[in-house]
Protein backbone atom coordinates (compact mmCIF):
# COMPACT_ATOMS: atom_id res chain seq x y z
CA UNK A 1 0.00 0.00 0.00
CA UNK A 2 1.39 3.38 -1.00
CA UNK A 3 0.90 6.66 0.78
CA UNK A 4 1.27 9.94 -1.13
CA UNK A 5 2.42 13.04 0.76
CA UNK A 6 4.42 16.24 0.52
CA UNK A 7 8.12 15.45 0.94
CA UNK A 8 9.09 16.59 4.46
CA UNK A 9 12.52 18.20 4.89
CA UNK A 10 13.51 15.26 7.11
CA UNK A 11 13.37 13.01 4.01
CA UNK A 12 15.22 15.23 1.51
CA UNK A 13 18.36 13.10 1.80
CA UNK A 14 16.33 9.91 1.31
CA UNK A 15 14.80 11.40 -1.85
CA UNK A 16 18.30 12.21 -3.12
CA UNK A 17 19.32 8.60 -2.41
CA UNK A 18 16.25 7.39 -4.36
CA UNK A 19 17.17 9.64 -7.28
CA UNK A 20 20.80 8.46 -7.31
CA UNK A 21 19.59 4.93 -7.97
CA UNK A 22 16.53 5.54 -10.16
CA UNK A 23 16.86 8.84 -12.01
CA UNK A 24 19.81 7.84 -14.25
CA UNK A 25 17.25 5.79 -16.24
CA UNK A 26 15.45 9.00 -17.27
CA UNK A 27 15.86 9.37 -21.06
CA UNK A 28 17.65 12.75 -21.14
CA UNK A 29 20.01 11.61 -18.39
CA UNK A 30 20.65 8.29 -20.09
CA UNK A 31 21.28 9.95 -23.46
CA UNK A 32 24.06 12.24 -22.18
CA UNK A 33 25.31 10.23 -19.19
CA UNK A 34 24.89 12.98 -16.62
CA UNK A 35 24.25 10.65 -13.68
CA UNK A 36 25.68 7.24 -12.82
CA UNK A 37 23.59 4.72 -10.86
CA UNK A 38 24.19 5.06 -7.13
CA UNK A 39 26.72 7.88 -7.40
CA UNK A 40 26.32 11.52 -6.35
CA UNK A 41 25.58 14.05 -9.08
CA UNK A 42 26.25 17.34 -7.24
CA UNK A 43 24.88 19.78 -9.84
CA UNK A 44 21.60 17.92 -10.27
CA UNK A 45 21.29 17.22 -6.54
CA UNK A 46 21.69 20.94 -5.78
CA UNK A 47 18.87 21.63 -8.28
CA UNK A 48 16.76 18.89 -6.64
CA UNK A 49 17.31 20.25 -3.11
CA UNK A 50 16.35 23.78 -4.17
CA UNK A 51 13.20 22.39 -5.80
CA UNK A 52 12.21 20.41 -2.69
CA UNK A 53 12.61 23.56 -0.58
CA UNK A 54 9.61 25.03 -2.41
CA UNK A 55 7.57 22.58 -0.30
CA UNK A 56 5.48 21.31 -3.23
CA UNK A 57 7.17 17.99 -3.99
CA UNK A 58 5.23 14.73 -3.62
CA UNK A 59 6.46 11.28 -2.71
CA UNK A 60 4.92 7.83 -2.84
CA UNK A 61 5.97 5.85 0.23
CA UNK A 62 5.49 2.10 0.61
CA UNK A 63 3.80 1.93 4.03
CA UNK A 64 4.88 -1.67 4.59
CA UNK A 65 8.60 -1.20 3.86
CA UNK A 66 9.10 2.55 4.36
CA UNK A 67 10.74 2.67 0.94
CA UNK A 68 10.26 5.65 -1.36
CA UNK A 69 8.49 4.21 -4.40
CA UNK A 70 8.50 7.44 -6.40
CA UNK A 71 8.80 11.21 -6.29
CA UNK A 72 7.61 14.24 -8.21
CA UNK A 73 9.86 17.21 -7.51
CA UNK A 74 7.66 20.24 -8.06
CA UNK A 75 8.73 23.84 -7.99
CA UNK A 76 7.74 27.36 -8.84
CA UNK A 77 9.34 29.17 -11.74
CA UNK A 78 9.21 32.96 -11.64
CA UNK A 79 9.26 35.13 -14.75
CA UNK A 80 12.94 35.78 -15.52
CA UNK A 81 14.22 32.54 -13.92
CA UNK A 82 15.07 30.99 -17.30
CA UNK A 83 17.18 33.94 -18.35
CA UNK A 84 18.93 33.85 -14.97
CA UNK A 85 19.58 30.11 -15.31
CA UNK A 86 21.07 30.59 -18.79
CA UNK A 87 23.43 33.23 -17.42
CA UNK A 88 24.42 31.00 -14.46
CA UNK A 89 25.13 28.07 -16.79
CA UNK A 90 27.95 30.01 -18.41
CA UNK A 91 30.07 29.28 -15.33
CA UNK A 92 29.30 25.52 -15.27
CA UNK A 93 31.93 23.24 -16.78
CA UNK A 94 29.89 20.02 -16.81
CA UNK A 95 29.05 19.41 -20.48
CA UNK A 96 26.30 16.85 -19.79
CA UNK A 97 24.55 19.20 -17.37
CA UNK A 98 24.83 22.04 -19.85
CA UNK A 99 23.36 19.88 -22.63
CA UNK A 100 20.30 18.88 -20.63
CA UNK A 101 19.58 22.21 -18.99
CA UNK A 102 20.57 24.13 -22.12
CA UNK A 103 17.91 22.19 -24.03
CA UNK A 104 15.29 22.69 -21.31
CA UNK A 105 16.06 26.40 -21.00
CA UNK A 106 15.94 26.87 -24.78
CA UNK A 107 12.52 25.19 -24.92
CA UNK A 108 11.28 27.36 -22.03
CA UNK A 109 12.46 30.51 -23.81
CA UNK A 110 10.88 29.46 -27.09
CA UNK A 111 7.52 28.55 -25.52
CA UNK A 112 7.47 31.64 -23.26
CA UNK A 113 4.62 30.30 -21.16
CA UNK A 114 4.66 33.43 -19.00
CA UNK A 115 3.58 35.54 -21.98
CA UNK A 116 1.30 32.86 -23.42
CA UNK A 117 -0.73 32.58 -20.19
CA UNK A 118 -0.07 36.12 -18.92
CA UNK A 119 1.35 34.95 -15.57
CA UNK A 120 4.35 35.82 -13.41
CA UNK A 121 4.88 32.35 -11.92
CA UNK A 122 4.45 28.78 -13.11
CA UNK A 123 4.11 25.49 -11.25
CA UNK A 124 6.49 22.90 -12.72
CA UNK A 125 6.93 19.17 -12.35
CA UNK A 126 10.71 19.22 -12.71
CA UNK A 127 11.68 15.67 -11.82
CA UNK A 128 9.52 12.54 -11.93
CA UNK A 129 11.07 9.28 -10.78
CA UNK A 130 9.71 5.86 -9.88
CA UNK A 131 11.79 3.12 -8.24
CA UNK A 132 12.50 0.39 -10.79
CA UNK A 133 10.83 -2.26 -8.60
CA UNK A 134 7.56 -0.26 -8.57
CA UNK A 135 7.34 0.68 -12.25
CA UNK A 136 4.30 -0.19 -14.33
CA UNK A 137 1.87 0.25 -11.43
CA UNK A 138 0.52 3.72 -12.21
CA UNK A 139 2.68 5.50 -9.63
CA UNK A 140 3.93 8.18 -12.04
CA UNK A 141 0.34 8.84 -13.11
CA UNK A 142 -0.72 9.23 -9.47
CA UNK A 143 2.28 11.47 -8.69
CA UNK A 144 1.21 13.62 -11.63
CA UNK A 145 -2.39 13.77 -10.34
CA UNK A 146 -1.23 14.60 -6.81
CA UNK A 147 1.03 17.33 -8.22
CA UNK A 148 -1.91 18.77 -10.14
CA UNK A 149 -3.94 18.92 -6.90
CA UNK A 150 -1.05 20.65 -5.08
CA UNK A 151 -0.81 23.20 -7.90
CA UNK A 152 -4.52 23.98 -7.67
CA UNK A 153 -4.39 24.19 -3.85
CA UNK A 154 -1.61 26.76 -4.22
CA UNK A 155 -3.60 28.95 -6.59
CA UNK A 156 -2.15 27.83 -9.91
CA UNK A 157 -4.41 27.47 -12.91
CA UNK A 158 -3.83 24.05 -14.46
CA UNK A 159 -3.70 23.73 -18.25
CA UNK A 160 -3.17 20.18 -19.48
CA UNK A 161 -3.22 19.67 -23.22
Amino acid sequence: MLEYAIVPSSLYDSVIDHLRVNFPDEPLNASVGLCVHGKPCPLLECHDMKTMQDGLSIMAMDKKTGKIAGVALNGISIKGDTEKAIEEMKSIDNLQYRRIFGLLNDVNLELDLFAKYNVDKIFEIRILSVDSSYRGKGIAKELFSQSEMIAKQNGFKVNIR
